[in-house]
Parts: C-alpha cells; sequence; structure tokens
C-alpha cells in the first residue's frame, strides 16, 4: 500500500508539474516571440539555476509587498471597509469567515512532504528533515502573517477580494495609496 500511494504522489507531482511546464513554456515562448519549442529545452541543471531565480524573485515580491505595506499602509483598513454598508470591525466575519480563510490558506501549505524525498541527499537525515521541514513552516507561516498584514493595511479587506474579478481597478487604487503624498 505504501509503494502505491508513493506512486501515486509522484505521477501526481510530475503531471501537474508537466502541465504547467508546458503551458507556462507555450505562454512565455509566445510572449517573447519565440515559438521553436526545441529553444526552450534544458538541462537539469539549468533548470536548477531558474528554479533559484524565479524562487529569488518570488521572495524579492513577497518583501517588496510586506515593505510598502508597513511602509504606505493605513491600520484604519483593518477595522474600516470602503464599502460602509459591509460590516466592520477587525473579525467582521467571525469565526465561520476565519475558517475559510484558513481553508483557503492551508492549500498553500500542500507540499511539504516531498522534503522527505531528500533523505538520501542529507548527512543526518533523522534530525536534519524534521528540523528542515519545522523551520521551512515556520518562515512561510510568518511571511504568509506578514503578507497578510500588509495587504490588510494597504487595502481595506473588501477590496482585496477583488483582485480576481476587477484586478485593473484594485492596482489603480494600490497605486494612488503608494504615490499619494506623505501627512507629516
Amino acid at each position: 500500500m505504501a509503494f502505491l500511494t508513493g506512486a501515486i504522489l509522484i505521477m501526481d507531482y510530475v503531471f501537474s508539474n508537466a502541465a504547467v511546464a508546458r503551458s507556462f513554456t507555450t505562454y512565455l515562448g509566445t510572449a517573447i516571440g519565440v515559438s521553436a519549442e526545441s529553444k526552450w529545452r534544458i538541462t537539469t541543471r539549468e533548470s536548477s539555476v531558474l528554479n533559484m531565480i524565479l524562487t529569488a524573485l518570488h521572495i524579492i515580491f513577497i518583501m517588496f509587498v510586506i515593505i510598502m505595506g508597513f511602509w504606505r499602509g493605513d491600520s484604519k483598513n483593518f477595522t474600516e471597509p470602503s464599502d460602509p454598508t459591509r460590516p466592520s470591525g477587525f473579525f467582521p466575519f467571525g469565526a465561520s469567515g476565519m475558517f475559510n480563510g484558513a481553508a483557503l490558506v492551508y492549500l498553500s501549505y500542500i507540499g511539504y512532504d516531498a522534503v522527505s524525498t531528500l533523505a538520501e541527499e542529507v548527512k543526518n537525515p533523522v534530525t536534519d528533515i524534521p528540523i528542515g521541514v519545522t523551520a521551512f513552516v515556520i518562515l512561510v507561516t510568518v511571511l504568509y502573517c506578514l503578507m497578510a498584514t500588509s495587504m490588510s493595511m494597504l487595502l481595506p479587506y473588501d477590496l482585496i477580494c477583488c483582485l480576481g474579478r476587477d484586478a485593473i481597478d484594485t492596482i489603480s487604487r494600490v497605486n494612488s495609496i503608494l504615490n499619494a503624498p506623505e501627512e507629516h
């Protein structure tokens, strides 16, 4: 049974990563005007370097949002929605709203089990793997909390939900907040 579970996990990772890589490669090639797919074939070493570069860019972006949120954000956004007809206060949707939000964030913690495949790579897997996974989960949790706090300081909660539906309007509002003159 363990073999079957492991095989299913590996197939899940392979198929999902292949699908994302295939569609992203086509999208990126079209965006920059390179349509020959053979030009996009890279080695494992090149893929590893690209993965590290993209991860570094992702972390830089997250840190940028966190810094801008704390620097230019407004703490009144924690309690005052932009639309006065919506619930206000620090906990506007109560426990059910908190659990709904936690359920969404829970999906971001999927994948830490992949670290167990690194057991052959480390010198002392019995202690290094649990320490690494625990430290990484704590780091990601802290970053998520800082990101949520900074986003809530940049925009009231009822505008953050519009990112998927009305992104241009939301981005222009963030831009107007960031370009607003500082109050002294």
